[in-house]
């Protein structure tokens, strides 16, 4: 492993709940760790640090490609995956309130001017002081981060918004909340998809046992060359067996009866490329050009806000 990518590096916040680990790099919204006990379901590029091949983005507005890179609707281009990943969040909120660490002296978890649900009255840490009593048992269990609209989205995406991600460490678990905040005076179309990386070698990647998505095989791969890069229907939930490591089981947690997630990517990368110990299972809105076709994206209404939850629950062996 390359010594700039020992966890955490510089630039992750850690969560931490009992056994359960999550790393974030928020000014990209990555989660960039995610372990339970020995196990670190999520894949790192320990040896290359490329950030395109790392751990769990959100890909918004639009996680598949467009046709001919074009949002028809407006008459402007996206890329594929969006820009979110592109550009900077703001952390907004920062949660202590787990078990698993200590206040110290003079101390404060956050940075300053970082809020937190444990501070004083105001919400704000302050220089040189702890929102906890010394000795108070703490550590951070969420951290909620968010991009706004601005003169980098408006051309090419011309919609007033607020994107909020949230993410919770649980017992076993890590929950994805994201709010997409429609702002405008008019619908505003949106496609986004979860890209998580999940860390499996070369050789064991035909021995993942799956429940689904429905149609999917690994044995159907050699994982060589040829290599599966394919929309399947997700059944808001899979579950997912590694050898030798554990269970994974991905859902999506219904909001008001509704499941947002019809799409699910399956994708590697050939042994040739440097990073290539994964197999990436990835819940999205819709397949590909989703974000031109009225049915199978999300249509937010004018000041209204759209809602999807995604749990990953690990269980090692």
């Amino acid at each position: 492993m390359a010594d700039f990518m020992n966890f955490p590096t510089p630039r992750e916040h850690v969560l931490t709940y009992g056994n359960t680990t999550i790393g974030i790099i928020p000014d990209i919204c990555l989660v960039s760790h995610f372990q339970v006990g020995s196990w670190q379901v999520l894949y790192r590029p320990t040896e290359t640090g490329n950030i395109r091949r790392w751990g769990l983005p959100l890909m918004i507005p639009n996680f598949s490609r467009l046709k001919d890179g074009i949002f028809i609707e407006k008459g402007t281009t996206l890329p594929i995956h969006g820009f979110g990943r592109d550009l900077p969040w703001t952390v907004i909120e920062l949660d202590t309130t787990s078990p698993t660490g200590w206040a110290k002296p003079g101390r404060s978890p956050l940075p300053v001017g970082e809020r937190s649900s444990t501070t004083s009255p105001t919400g704000w840490a302050q220089p040189g002081h702890s929102p906890l009593p010394v000795g108070i048992r703490s550590s951070t269990t969420h951290l909620a981060m968010q991009l706004s609209s601005s003169d980098a989205t408006r051309p090419d995406y011309p919609y007033e918004f607020t994107f909020t991600a949230t993410i919770t460490a649980g017992e076993g678990t890590l929950t994805y909340t994201l709010l997409m905040e429609n702002h405008s005076s008019e619908p505003m179309p949106i496609a986004p998809g979860f890209h998580p990386y999940f860390a499996v070698t070369q050789s064991e990647k035909a021995d993942v046992v799956t429940s689904g998505p429905p149609g999917f095989d690994t044995h159907a791969f050699d994982w060589v060359q040829h290599i599966p890069d394919n929309p399947y229907p997700f059944p808001h939930q899979v579950t997912l067996q590694f050898p030798r490591r554990g269970t994974l089981t991905m859902s999506e947690l219904p909001q008001d009866g509704s499941y947002a997630l019809a799409n699910m990517q399956v994708w590697s990368e050939p042994p040739t490329r440097p990073d290539h110990d994964f197999i990436c299972f990835e819940p999205t809105v819709g397949s590909e050009d989703a974000l031109n076709r009225p049915a199978d994206r999300l249509n937010i209404a004018t000041r209204s806000t759209g809602k999807i939850v995604l749990q990953l629950r690990a269980q090692p062996l």
